[in-house]
């Protein structure tokens, strides 16, 4: 039964494995090897979603710019002409007006297009951390995904030794078909396991190739060594208190505060005496055929001085109407900022014990990768003293294997601890104590 099964399932799964990896072995460029260094130099060049925060930042500004305009005043030119028989009338005019801002919407404009241009810069450093963050997480994702694949091809090598050992004995008459059929069963498993680890690693290429921003169909490689970066020089009060002050999602929802606050300014402006001053230079002028008249001359210009002033006596309630939503947006505004305080310090917390927990995992995988090389030597001894077999060395070394991977996955845990400390603490980048 088992000499049936295995070999058709083991065909079936090297069959599925190159159907899932044919669409991503297609493109023939080679893995463009980069380190975490040039892989977030990269990222911050190229990646699409920073480049349209910076272009949302860019427009804010020039909206701004817009507003701050109105603080000017507006002077416009005309000229009225008209003719009749042997004469023609031209009345040249230009006037200055300013508006006083006695309704407070020129005011409000300019606020609001303040808070939305502060909030876009925000905006575009909380998504240049964000990219940070995502870099650094899919490169130590793709050091794992190497890691696996090392690991995994290791051991089907050792199950494909154990199978011919396996065998050996067989013919020498020590062993059973029954130990031969479970090593085959490991090393149809082994294989199985490998082409996992390749898919993975072939996933993650392409998923850190796409946040660098590079060509359709190019991979990255990992170049850096899996090793610790450093640790962190906060408590946890701290961290909260740090990240309380730096994280731009708390200072984008106080500017959304704000902007509600003022969008209900706004609505009400209409309600307020609008005034405004102005000076008007005219110059009645009629030209006859040929001849200028006197009236042409500067000293018979005509200058106006005045001032205007509308007030809105009845909207129908619109206005009203306007400031009641102002004022519920103004409400889900502080709400939402609360949740996203909660939230921050969540946060917090969460990769504090993440990074806490990865130290006493690397530990632990330091001890056990000691226990495994004991193990391994132990092995080794019985084996050249007759009292042990190659599998057992076979065994144990499958066990160092393990306990290396397992060291190496609980620094790459500790170390995206770190980068979602300094994303949820809005630390500076380097802000982490690097050990010498």
């Amino acid at each position: 039964m088992f000499k049936a099964f295995y070999p058709s399932a083991l065909a079936s799964l090297v069959l599925t494995a190159a159907v899932v990896l044919s669409p991503l072995s297609a493109i023939a460029a080679p893995p463009k090897a980069v380190t975490l260094a040039q892989a977030l130099a990269l990222a911050t060049a190229n990646n699409r979603l920073l480049q349209a925060s910076k272009y949302a930042s860019t427009s804010a500004a020039a909206g701004l710019h817009q507003a701050e305009a109105s603080r000017l005043p507006n002077l416009s030119a005309g000229m009225t002409g008209s003719n009749t028989v042997g004469f023609s009338h031209v009345a040249p005019s230009m006037t200055l007006a300013y508006d006083l801002d006695t309704h407070g919407e020129r005011g409000a404009r300019i606020q609001i297009a303040k808070l939305q241009a502060g909030a876009a810069e925000l905006e575009l450093d909380r998504q240049a951390r964000s990219v940070r963050f995502d870099v650094i997480g899919a490169y130590y994702d793709l050091q794992g995904a190497d890691d696996l694949v090392r690991i995994t091809a290791l051991n089907a090598k050792n199950a494909e030794l154990s199978l011919a050992d396996a065998r050996a004995l067989r013919r020498g008459g020590e062993g059973t078909e029954f130990d031969i059929q479970r090593s085959q069963v490991q090393l149809s498993l082994a294989h199985q396991a490998q082409a996992d680890a390749e898919r993975t690693r072939a996933v993650s290429r392409r998923l850190l190739a796409r946040l660098l921003g590079m060509a359709p169909g190019a991979e990255a490689e990992a170049a850096d060594p899996i090793k610790v970066v450093g640790t962190w020089p906060m408590s946890l009060d701290a961290s909260i208190a740090r990240a309380h002050e730096n994280r731009p999602e708390l200072a984008i929802s106080d500017r959304q505060v704000a902007v509600a606050k003022a969008q209900r300014q706004l609505a009400l402006a209409p309600l307020w005496p609008h005034t405004d001053v102005f000076v008007t230079a005219d110059s009645p002028d009629v030209l006859t055929p040929g001849v200028a008249s006197a009236s042409s001359l500067p000293g018979n210009m005509g200058y106006t001085v005045g001032a205007r002033l509308n007030w809105l006596l009845f909207d129908g309630g619109g206005a009203r109407q306007g400031a009641a939503q102002a004022e519920a947006q103004t409400a889900s505004a502080e709400a939402q900022r609360s949740d996203t305080e909660l939230q921050v310090e969540l946060d917090v917390v969460q990769a504090f014990a993440d990074m806490q927990a990865g130290l006493k995992n690397i530990e632990a995988s330091v001890q056990g990768l000691d226990v495994a090389r004991l193990g391994l030597d132990s092995a080794r001894a019985r084996f050249k003293g007759g009292v042990g077999t190659q599998t057992d060395v076979l065994l144990a070394q499958n066990d160092i294997y393990q306990a290396e991977s397992g060291k190496l996955r609980a620094v790459l845990n500790y170390n995206k601890a770190l980068a979602a400390l300094e994303r949820s603490c809005a630390q500076a980048p380097g802000g982490i104590v690097v050990p010498r």
